[in-house]
């Protein structure tokens, strides 16, 4: 009977061991099997790389095949660089940089009269100088014009432009000047030899004071002056022979 109950007891024990060593193969063959299965997943799945490659391929496929996309992405580009080079156009032309008219805002002007009388060889030669004020240049383009009229109330008047000079504008450097010149007859003879004998008050104009108009801008009164700035008549015998030439450095 004793032999019988441990023999029955190892069987038992055995039977234990057998039970726990097939529970455990099957638990490990539980295990493995959805690894072995994420893995095959994973392998069989795109990686993100390809589908970027993919979708690059795509999209330039795309692009080739209906020749729109390469168009609009040149025309993009072409719109960046005629922005920058339009700047680069503004910045080189200083808007700067444009010149302004001279005005009586920003110029000074003399009048100086002859400083040796007409003869029948030559005529009396004035000056007309206009001087920048401003710090920075102006340009005058256009005609300017000069008028006097008599002292005395007389009903001569002369009334002369350039617009028939060279150059028709010049530029005029900040603190600048130019000058025209004003040529006249102020003797009594016209230049044949007529008129001789007469003292210049038989001239028609005898002005202490021009009104000069600059291109473009009002009329202003100026005084006549001598060279070393005393003052002085503008006298016109021959309103008709008048000049004014155009204005120069």
């Amino acid at each position: 009977m004793r032999m019988r109950a441990l023999t029955a007891a190892a069987a038992v024990s055995m039977l234990s061991t057998l039970t726990l060593t097939a529970c455990g193969s099957e638990d490990s063959g539980t295990a493995s099997g959805p690894k072995d299965t994420a893995s095959r997943a994973s392998s069989d799945a795109p990686s993100s790389s390809d589908e970027a490659g993919s979708s690059e391929a795509g999209s330039l496929e795309a692009t080739v095949g209906d020749g729109k996309g390469f168009a609009s992405g040149g025309g993009s580009a072409g719109g960046t660089d005629t922005s920058t080079g339009g700047t680069r156009g503004n910045d080189g032309d200083g808007t700067g940089g444009a010149l302004v008219s001279c005005t009586t805002k920003t110029t000074e002007v003399t009048f100086l009269a002859s400083a040796q009388h007409a003869t029948d060889r030559r005529p009396a030669k004035a000056t007309v100088r206009v001087r920048n004020t401003s710090s920075s240049p102006c340009t005058l383009t256009g005609a300017a014009t000069l008028t006097a009229k008599d002292d005395r109330h007389k009903d001569g008047s002369v009334q002369v432009d350039n617009s028939d000079a060279w150059p028709d504008a010049v530029d005029i450097p900040a603190r600048g000047h130019v000058s025209a010149a004003v040529e006249y007859i102020d003797s009594p003879s016209d230049g044949n030899g007529k008129g001789k004998g007469k003292g210049r008050d038989s001239c028609p104009i005898t002005a202490s004071e021009v009104e000069i108009a600059l291109p473009q801008d009002e009329a202003r009164g100026v005084q006549v002056r001598t060279e070393g700035g005393e003052p002085a008549r503008f006298t016109v015998c021959a309103p008709e022979k008048a000049t004014l030439g155009a204005f120069e450095r």
